[in-house]
């Protein structure tokens, strides 16, 4: 789904600011980001647990009727006057994304990812096996300190053999991987992982970047969603879940969940305020910093294209008094 970049603030604001030249947000996240501000304790998602998911469930049903009544509103809306009606593309009332809630999204990407995982099998590991593949991840975990990767991957595999149940093992492979400049390897085995372990942020976080670069954004959106529910009670830092909330809205966006992106983005542009006090910022989270004004502009097009010409007015307002990314 194309983000579309409406005109609509030239037309609606008082305070034009088409000379400004704002750019429409541009969102690059890498995949496979060391996060070491996040202690790496267990991975976890693809098996979210049968009472989260019902939970979920349970709020997209009592969402449903609310989304079809501000759906019919929406539809009824008219343009406000001097705004001609191709500048602004309004959703059809019954379009299956863009009124959807946030967490009936995550939802419904969490059920999906869900129908989709498959867990094979695993052989059972005798002590002798269990033994052997210990000997062998220390082997594999001393040359990759010594940046020996390849033959830390060589060992790691033999290790992972043995032992395919190994959360250790797992992720050391999966590190080396990512230092080979592999990530899509170091992501399957980062969702293997999950599996073992669901609730593990490191992995969530590294699980959703990754798929949200590599363009896989339903995915996405199940991992960053239950990242951010996980990061609210582990207490997570505050850089990396804005990194995180700033790629699920871009999976939302590229997806045509614009009431979800709405959500999620403005939890972002808040959080973006209180980046001003803080000194030696991240380079990524300094780029978040010198975008908000673009930022602001986007919300404003997705609130066009729900019809919430107020408020895409006052996020258009907010983008005119912010300097432009550099």
């Amino acid at each position: 789904m194309k983000l579309m970049s409406s005109d609509c603030l030239a037309r609606t604001a008082p305070r034009r600011f088409g000379q400004r030249n704002l750019r429409s947000a541009t969102i690059t996240l890498l995949g496979g980001i060391a996060c070491s501000v996040i202690g790496c304790a267990n991975p976890g998602l693809t098996t979210a647990s049968d009472s989260n998911l019902s939970s979920a469930s349970s709020d997209a049903a009592r969402l449903e009727s609310k989304n079809k009544s501000a759906r019919s509103e929406t539809s009824q809306l008219p343009v406000p006057p001097g705004l001609e009606s191709s500048a602004v593309r309004r959703w059809a009332s019954d379009d299956p994304h863009a009124f959807v809630s946030l967490p009936e999204t995550i939802a419904q990407a969490e059920l999906k990812l869900n129908a989709e995982t498959t867990s094979a099998d695993q052989p059972d590991v005798s002590d002798e096996m269990a033994a052997n593949a210990l000997k062998l991840y220390a082997r594999g975990k001393l040359a990759l300190l010594d940046n020996r990767t390849l033959s830390a991957i060589i060992d790691l595999q033999k290790a992972q053999k043995l032992d395919p149940r190994s959360v250790p093992i797992l992720r050391e492979l999966a590190h080396a991987y990512e230092m080979e400049q592999q990530p899509a390897k170091a992501r399957d085995l980062y969702i293997k992982l999950l599996q073992l372990d669901p609730e593990n942020v490191e992995v969530l976080f590294r699980v959703g970047i990754s798929l949200e670069a590599s363009n896989d954004w339903m995915r996405a959106v199940a991992y960053l969603g239950r990242f951010d529910h996980i990061a609210d009670e582990q207490s997570v830092e505050t850089g990396p879940r804005m990194m995180a909330r700033w790629s699920l809205a871009s999976s939302l966006a590229q997806l045509g969940y614009d009431t979800a992106y709405i959500q999620v983005m403005q939890k972002v542009l808040a959080d973006a305020e209180g980046l001003a006090d803080i000194q030696d910022l991240s380079p990524r989270l300094s780029a978040l910093y010198r975008q908000r004004s673009s930022l602001w502009r986007a919300l404003g097009d997705a609130q066009c294209r729900l019809g919430q010409f107020d408020d895409a007015q006052k996020s258009y307002q907010q983008a005119s008094i912010l300097p432009g990314a550099d």
